[in-house]
């Protein structure tokens, strides 16, 4: 698996690293969403900053739209930040801001960014 998880008080933080394949992509999904503590969680940060290639993840994109939907009425209060720099990740990581997405999301280039967004949450 190219991503690791780090449970935080309030939230998880995905870190993306390497190639970004759908796989990784949506097992990332399920080992959040299936954790007891993900009914808690106030925030998801998705790190693709240590991304390096991209497979193409867009086919997923409706597989990745339900889970969160079926997510957020288990947790209606998340709201995810992502972490991104690079046409190729950019692009994809843009997919997350569909208008259907069920969370607020908001996109950085930086961590600290991101971070300092969730603080004021």
């Amino acid at each position: 698996m190219a991503f690791d998880i780090a449970w935080e008080p309030r939230g998880v933080w995905r870190r993306y690293h390497g190639t970004l394949t759908p796989g990784d992509l949506s097992a990332s999904v399920d080992v959040v969403q299936t954790d007891e503590r993900y009914d808690t969680l106030r925030y998801s940060i998705n790190d693709f900053l240590a991304v390096e290639n991209v497979e193409e993840v867009a086919f997923i994109l409706d597989q990745v739209l339900a889970k969160a939907i079926g997510g957020a009425f288990s947790n209606p209060q998340l709201v995810m930040a992502i972490v991104a720099r690079g046409d190729s990740v950019l692009s994809h990581a843009r997919m997350f801001l569909m208008p259907d997405f069920p969370y607020p999301v908001k996109l950085f280039d930086n961590l600290d960014a991101a971070r300092a967004w969730l603080k004021g949450l």
